[in-house]
């Protein structure tokens, strides 16, 4: 096995325009300390790099300190944009096309094309003369995503932007002689950051930490730490747990730091450590559908029941969809350009009477399956509750079959499946907690507006290609509906 180690710079300072001279900041030269602990134990046989001073600094303390010499590749250099400065203004733009279009470049500049194409043909060298050895690859943001694309096509724009201000960044690809065997991605700041808030709660050495999603990470199978810039959702979410759990509700427990608090505040962001509930994430798609559908719609009951049990014990916000609607979701939409059919904007408006007549209480607000877990079939409990609100209670409903249908409606066979799930929801709810017909009428056009606040939401954090897809599915959707929801 060939172990390679891709260490993307530290951070660099940018007013410096020759790409090759650009040196690290002083808090780069700081960080490349994380790079230097990163490798000591990994038994390391030679250090490659980048001609650029950056990448090289990046290492060096490391080689320094090992004492092995760095060999300088020429064909591990990042990507030329072109022989004039790209203007900050134009140069998001340009690499946006350049992932869209991988023959696209400058008047003088490289294509994505091009730079994987040494990238990979100086990689091959290098696992060819180092076969069974560990290496040390110093590289670029550009560079290293070539790469992680030519053997993970899924990984494009989004994902690149992703890692943009992660710096520095490990990439641990493990190869055999038919190829590459697992890719791990390392973020060292990040790592730093979560052991010195596991620290906060008397956790030290954690031995596996894994990321669960962009706010959450799997502490050695027996916690999970979460961050939240909003100490508010944390204050609800401890309560509004703490109440359930009196109920003998299954959901999470939070942990308190060593100073006796309910969460820490670190990197001025909130944080909370939990037990970890046991179980994991339900796939209606395996097995059978429908009944798969109806434990996930007796488990929305039942919290349903259990959140209607503790109204007046705690204060959530009492949301208005049409509030919605007017203060931020149409004037997105408006921003980005974006327009819907007038038909399907007017059957929105149109509901809002409707609306004002549903049965409305706390309700999860993010209910989809990675937030319900199971075991051998068995429901065991529910996770984060942080954007917990007062609403019409099918919007969660609405909710989980929304998200359950975005990455199947393409698919003729999952899109049966999808019905016979949605089908098992509505009756595993019903079995425990009957729905009016008004509730049952009101899931089509709610399932339009959930798509159309989607598309607005993704925009807003400048998500546009992810906002693009909320835009085809809500037209498909809307083109769709009577097939979609005939009873």
């Amino acid at each position: 096995m060939t172990t390679v180690y891709f260490i993307r710079h530290a951070e660099a300072d940018n007013s410096a325009r020759d790409g090759r001279l650009r040196p690290l900041t002083e808090k780069g030269m700081n960080d490349r300390m994380l790079v230097t602990e990163f490798l000591q134990d990994k038994n390391i046989d030679a250090v490659l790099s980048s001609p650029f001073k950056r990448a090289v600094d990046t290492i060096a303390d490391f080689a320094d300190s090992s004492g092995i010499e760095i060999e300088i590749i020429e064909d591990f250099r990042e990507r030329k944009s072109d022989s004039d400065w790209v203007r900050d203004t134009d140069f998001w733009p340009f690499i946006e096309r350049q992932w869209a279009d991988f023959t696209y470049s400058l008047s003088d500049g490289e294509c994505l094309a091009v730079v994987q194409d040494r990238n990979i043909a100086a990689l091959n060298e290098a696992l060819n003369i180092y076969k069974g050895k560990n290496i040390v690859i110093g590289t670029h943001g550009t560079a290293l995503s070539t790469i992680i694309n030519y053997y993970d096509r899924s990984y494009g724009f989004q994902d690149f932007m992703a890692m943009v201000n992660i710096l520095p960044w490990v990439v641990k690809m493990e190869f055999d002689e038919n190829g590459l065997v697992k890719m791990e991605k390392v973020d060292l700041m990040q790592s730093k950051m979560l052991e010195d808030v596991l620290h906060l709660y008397g956790v030290e050495k954690a031995v596996d930490i894994r990321q669960a999603n962009t706010r959450s990470w799997v502490i050695d199978d027996a916690f999970v730490l979460k961050s939240n810039e909003k100490q508010a959702e944390f204050n609800k979410s401890i309560l509004l747990n703490r109440l359930l759990l009196s109920e003998g509700v299954p959901v999470i427990e939070y942990l308190t730091t060593r100073s006796n608090e309910h969460y820490a505040f670190h990197d001025n962001k909130y944080w909370c450590l939990m037990k970890k509930i046991k179980g994991a994430h339900l796939d209606p798609f395996e097995g059978n559908a429908k009944g798969n559908g109806i434990l996930l719609g007796r488990a929305v009951a039942k919290i349903h029941k259990a959140l209607k049990s503790i109204e007046g014990k705690i204060e959530v916000w009492d949301n208005d969809f049409f509030t919605e609607l007017s203060s931020w979701i149409v004037p997105e939409l408006e921003k980005s350009g974006t327009s819907f059919d007038s038909a399907l904007m007017e059957r929105i408006y149109a509901f809002e009477p409707v609306y004002r007549t549903l049965p409305r209480q706390i309700i999860h607000r993010d209910m989809h399956p990675g937030n319900l877990l199971f075991e051998s079939g068995v429901f065991t409990g529910y996770l984060d509750f942080d954007l917990s609100q007062r609403n019409v209670r099918i919007f969660d409903i609405v909710y989980l079959g929304c998200g359950l249908l975005v990455d199947n409606y393409k698919d003729e066979t999952r899109l049966r499946q999808w019905r016979d799930i949605f089908a098992g929801i509505i009756q595993g709810y019903a079995e425990l907690s009957p729905l009016s017909a008004d509730e049952l009428d009101s899931i089509p056009v709610l399932f339009l507006f959930d798509e159309v606040l989607f598309t607005a939401f993704f925009f807003s954090i400048d998500q546009p290609v992810v906002a693009k897809s909320c835009i085809e599915m809500t037209k498909w959707l809307y083109e769709n509906i009577s097939a979609l929801f005939s009873r």
